[in-house]
């Protein structure tokens, strides 16, 4: 290793130590230049910085007030700090040397007092419901307050407030006869309203309703005066005007359902449209009415369908239909639900497997429930889902064998046909289970088993599902009474 000097010189090397050597001197030549400024412009800089001190220390020595020391005499007590005599002519609150406000004027001093005996006044009348002082008691106030208003703007008793109350409280009071009116009508309205009295109380909140458009426009300054009760009272005349209309519609669709009970199926239909074309009027004439029945019209137009339609309906529905043990008012289908038949009411099939005979699955306990609604509108009866007691009572009369796991089956079959003679219960056990009634709960139960239930289960196969639930394995059964 070649020793620090001793390394190889080249010409290269020597151009850089010559830069190099240049900088340095260049470097030390700006530094020996600037050099001896250093010391004065340091000791310029301290003598600023001490006299900056020092005037900061004299300037506060002077605000501060100037200090006495008082001896204390053991002899003679220290005196009392007694406020100074007030300077001849001017008023004792005054310090000498400050400028005296200028006298208060003996008539704006009096109209203050006008307005303090007005408002006192007006305070009395209201309590007692005196509106004829309280008008006159007001109107004091106004002219007295206007006065001062105009002697003296800058005054400290001007209040422009003053006027706007006063203004808005001789509105309400000229109001309060209109306004004691329309409380009545409301009050008379309600009552007939809650005894269901539509006919008497559509009139009263039609009138209630023109006297606040009466008030509003007359006096709308007044504290009575509120858009939103005119148009609550419409909305209120309108909802008992149109529950009018739509017991008439109701009673029609009552009239509708007797004549298909009795399969008087022009008149049934004659009634439906009647009280479908009452439903759409009272839609149109009361927009704000929360009494219209969206449902009954749902209802309706199910209904609203050709003469023949219904016929053919209401035979599909009762041609498989046997009594109920012990119950011959009510009856069973005697087998689960086709799927032709439910197509027909429900206008779609839900099932796996489809085929017209087939019975219905796939389909929940709300749709089950949506169909036996809609057969009782058709038949003008009701129509349900079977209750356990019902089903377990339809089991014991089965004659035909179950179709269960274990006998070759791996789907659902189709349901029996209606044979000549009584129809008999069948598919209490196996092929699909069947929704049971149910109430509010979010569960229902399912009972018969299905195409997987093993042979022989012992005892009448029942599982609680939830009502939302779709599966291959249940369908259902009504009963109509």
């Amino acid at each position: 290793m070649t020793p620090p000097g001793f390394e190889k010189r080249t010409p290269l090397s020597d151009a850089r130590e010559s830069v190099r050597n240049s900088a340095l001197r260049q470097r030390g030549e700006w530094w020996e230049r600037f050099a001896p400024l250093l010391g004065p412009l340091a000791a310029l800089l301290l003598l600023l910085f001490t006299g900056g001190i020092l005037y900061w220390l004299q300037r506060g020595q002077s605000n501060r007030p100037p200090s006495v020391r008082v001896t204390p005499n053991p002899g003679f007590p220290e005196p009392a700090r007694i406020a100074p005599a007030p300077s001849e002519g001017l008023p004792a609150t005054v310090a000498r040397g400050v400028a005296a406000p200028s006298p208060e004027d003996p008539v704006l001093r009096g109209l203050r007092q006008q307005v303090l005996a007005a408002r006192r006044d007006v305070e009395v009348a209201e309590a007692a419901r005196d509106w004829a002082a309280a008008i006159r008691a007001y109107g004091a106030w106004r002219e007295a307050q206007q006065a001062i208003h105009e002697r003296e703007p800058t005054s400290r008793y001007v209040d422009w407030g003053a006027l706007e109350r006063i203004t808005t409280a001789l509105a309400t009071i000229e109001a309060n006869p209109l306004a004691e009116r329309i409380a009545g009508l409301r009050a008379q309205a309600e009552a007939a309203e809650s005894r269901s009295d539509f006919a008497v109380a559509a009139p009263l909140w039609s009138a209630a309703r023109d006297a606040q458009a009466e008030l509003n426009a007359a006096f709308p300054r007044s504290r009575h005066a509120a858009r939103d009760l005119f148009a609550e009272f419409d909305a209120r005349r309108q909802g008992v005007a149109s529950a009018v209309v739509v017991a008439e519609a109701a009673r029609e669709a009552g009239a509708a359902a007797a004549a298909l009970r009795e399969r008087r199926f022009p008149t049934a239909l004659a009634a439906v449209r009647s009280a479908l074309a009452r439903l759409d009027a009272a839609r149109a004439e009361f927009p704000l009415s929360q009494r219209l029945d969206p449902e009954l019209r749902r209802r309706l137009v199910f209904l609203d369908r050709p003469a023949a339609d219904l016929a053919a309906l209401q035979d599909g529905l009762l041609e498989r239909l046997a009594p109920l043990p012990g119950a011959p008012d009510r009856r069973l289908l005697v087998s689960e639900v086709p799927q032709r038949l439910y197509e027909r009411v429900m206008n779609h099939n839900p099932s796996q497997r489809q085929g017209p005979f087939f019975p219905v699955e796939s389909v929940s306990w709300s749709e089950a429930v949506e169909f036996c609604l809609r057969a009782s509108l058709v038949l003008g009866r009701t129509v349900r889902l079977p209750v356990e007691a019902e089903y377990r009572a339809a089991l014991r009369e089965q004659r035909s064998a179950p179709r269960l796991a274990g006998k070759g089956l791996a789907l659902t079959r189709p349901v029996p046909e209606v044979r000549d003679g009584a129809p008999e219960f069948s598919d209490l056990l196996g092929n699909v289970a069947e929704w049971l009634a149910a109430g509010e709960e979010p569960q229902a139960r399912a009972a018969g088993g299905s195409y997987l239930t093993p042979e022989n289960p012992g005892q009448m196969p029942l599982v609680q599902v939830a009502k939302s639930t779709r599966s291959p394995e249940i369908g259902f059964r009504y009963v109509v009474e």
